[in-house]
Parts: C-alpha cells; structure tokens; sequence
C-alpha cells in the first residue's frame, strides 16, 4: 500500500482575525487551505487500500481457495477486515459452504461471534444455506449457537426458516453434544423451535 502526501497550502482561517481574542463576523473558524474535501483528499486512498485487501480475501474465501487465504494472510492481509456490509471472509466461506476454507479461516484465528450489517455471525450464514460441514466446523471451533441475527433468529431457527434438513440436524446434534459437554440433561424431541 503506498500512500501519496496531499498538498494543503497555508492553513488559515475564513474570515477570521489572526489576532487572538478577536472576534470578527462570519468566522467560520475552518481553515482555508484544506476545503470541505480535505478527509476526502487523505482517508479515501487509505480506505481504498485496506478494502482493496480485505476484498481480496473475502474474494478467496468466497471461491475456497484455500491456497490464496493462506498468501494473503502472510502477505499481511487482515483477518477480521470488514467490508462496506460488515462481512469478513469467514463470513463469504461459510455462506458459500467452503469447508477447508472455513477451516483455514478459523485456524488462523478468525473471530467467531463477529456479526455483519444484520448482526448474522458466520454461522448464521452457514444454516441459512444449509452447509452442514461448515456448521460442525463453527461449533467445534467454539461459535455461538445461541447468538441472534436482527430478527433475532438464531442459526437453528434460519435454517429450519429455510427448510434445511441437514443443517438442522447438524445444529441439534452439536446443541446436545455442548449441553452433555457442559453436564446437563438433554430431553429427546425438545428444542427452541
């Protein structure tokens, strides 16, 4: 990332006595030289940059393409980087059903319980689409099975929303496996829905 110098002029204020304690009319105490583009003219190219990165992963996450997440990463891509909607790559993996790349992806120590624009965590994503094998991986890695998207709907309630048998199973099987885990009673034929 190479960021370039903007060059600003004398910084003065409009309108504005330079001497101090004075006051005049119209001052708008914002200084000349800079504009009303002035954070325009330094943080978009900064922006750019740190989305173009995080695009990039998102984009071989979203692929599985295990390989690239693994240069990127080294290269010093950003785990956790968020796009415009607040998605990160494990996000992207989990939603298309990319089961090695989600792994990679937790393994290199992606947050679980980060949410998107609509507070849906990855496994949110991975349940409404129905993705078995990337839900097991979610839940053994630690993902909250409890946590609510903006309906406040959890993973088990999108995916029997969307008619998903298999990631259904997936959920209550890793529920009653947490609840034995943790040392309560699991009852058979009772869940949240």
């Amino acid at each position: 990332m190479q960021l370039r110098a903007v060059p600003m002029g004398p910084l003065r204020l409009r309108g504005c006595s330079n001497r101090p304690f004075e006051a005049s009319r119209g001052c708008s105490r914002r200084p000349v030289g800079l504009g009303r583009s002035w954070a325009r003219k330094l943080l978009v190219p900064l922006l750019a940059a740190f989305a173009s990165a995080a695009t990039e992963l998102q984009a071989a996450a979203a692929s599985g393409n295990v390989v690239k997440i693994q240069q990127l990463l080294k290269a010093g891509s950003v785990l956790n980087a968020q796009d415009e909607n607040k998605k990160t790559a494990l996000h992207e993996a989990a939603q298309k059903g990319h089961a090695e790349a989600v792994m990679a992806l937790v393994q290199a120590g992606s947050s679980l319980e980060l949410q998107d624009a609509h507070k849906k965590t990855p496994l949110h994503f991975a349940a409404q689409m129905g993705h078995a094998e990337a839900i097991t991986i979610l839940v053994a890695a630690g993902a909250s099975l409890e946590a609510k998207a903006d309906l406040d709907r959890t993973p088990q309630q999108w995916a029997a929303r969307k008619g998903h048998a298999g990631a259904i199973t997936a959920l209550v099987e890793a529920r009653r496996k947490r609840h034995m885990d943790e040392g309560k009673e699991v009852y058979e034929g009772k869940s949240e829905l």
